[in-house]
């Protein structure tokens, strides 16, 4: 049988080390010690490196992907309030948006106003040019807010139509009132009235308030406005049961903690106006209106509430 084994690489007389080594046998020889060698430094090297234990990352049942959750943009964290510790948790915004003008980027005059009008409501900037101006409610009917910025010196106030529209996703009117037209700057609350259709919920709803002002001489009639959208809730069984037990003060801490917009707030200012004097009540209203970045508002007058 023949042998598999290499003949033993050995220097034979007269022959110079370089001779015997590039013998092919010896060449065999050689590299098998080299790659030896190589294996042996690789080993003692990995196994000198440190140990890096890797965390695991949990994804929730039912989901190909998972990003965490994170706020609206244009929204800060969580506000915490006097009341107890509640906090304003915004909710997500909706699949479609929600564009809207709250008015607070218009500039510094509204034509016969003296100033422009704001919508109390939260704003989530995309980009420049692309606000969405929205919040949820569970009120069959629920009362938007507005900063009123009072009139112009010279503005006739029975010239002025202000009022209120509301629309369907679809833009379809659904209601048009004229509103009574406040004399002085402050917020005021703008109820839809009973004789209303309910909202529907989990609907869209896109809302303007408007001012029309009279024309100057050679000009077309001038329109102020600010707009957003509004979208009905059911509560789950546990939050209607706390809100059927629970104080006008404990319903704005679970409207708030819910992301109920228009419900927190509106509750809020019933509460100021009963009691302007409160320091409890008067921090949670700075604090509220802070959290959607109109911190300067909370020094203005509740002038009417629902």
């Amino acid at each position: 049988m023949r042998s598999n084994s290499l003949p033993i690489c050995s220097l034979a007389p007269k022959e110079s080390i370089m001779t015997t080594l590039m013998q092919p046998h010896c060449l065999t020889h050689l590299a098998r010690y080299a790659w030896s060698a190589l294996a042996i430094t690789l080993l003692s090297t990995l196994a000198s490196l440190p140990t890096v234990q890797a965390s695991p990352v949990v994804i929730p049942d039912g989901t190909a992907d998972y990003s965490p959750p994170q706020l609206p943009p244009g929204s800060s964290r969580p506000i915490a309030t006097g009341s107890g510790g509640s906090y304003f948790r915004p909710p997500t915004l909706p699949s479609g948006g929600a564009p809207g003008n709250r008015g607070d980027g218009m500039g510094s005059r509204g034509g016969c106003l003296a100033g422009v009008p704001i919508a109390v409501v939260p704003v989530y900037s995309q980009g420049r040019y692309n606000d969405h101006v929205w919040g949820e409610t569970i009120s069959e009917r629920p009362t938007i807010w507005l900063y009123f910025p009072g009139l112009a010196p010279n503005a006739n106030p029975a010239s002025i139509k202000f009022e209120l529209v509301l629309q369907n996703a679809a833009n379809q009117p659904l209601y048009r009132a004229s509103l009574p037209l406040p004399t002085k700057a402050g917020l005021v609350g703008i109820p839809l009235p009973a004789a209303q259709a309910a909202l529907a919920p989990n609907q869209m709803y896109h809302w303007y308030i408007k001012a029309q002002c009279p024309a100057a001489p050679m000009q077309q009639q001038a329109s102020v406005y600010v707009d957003g959208w509004v979208r009905r809730i059911i509560p789950n069984m546990t939050l209607l049961n706390q809100l059927q037990q629970a104080t006008p003060e404990q319903k704005f801490i679970l409207y708030a903690e819910q992301g109920i917009w228009y419900d927190a707030l509106n509750t809020l200012a019933q509460l100021r106006q009963t009691r302007p004097n409160d320091p409890t009540l008067s921090r949670d209203w700075g604090e509220l209106l802070k959290s959607i970045r109109l911190p300067k508002l909370a020094s203005y007058p509740i002038l009417r509430t629902p």
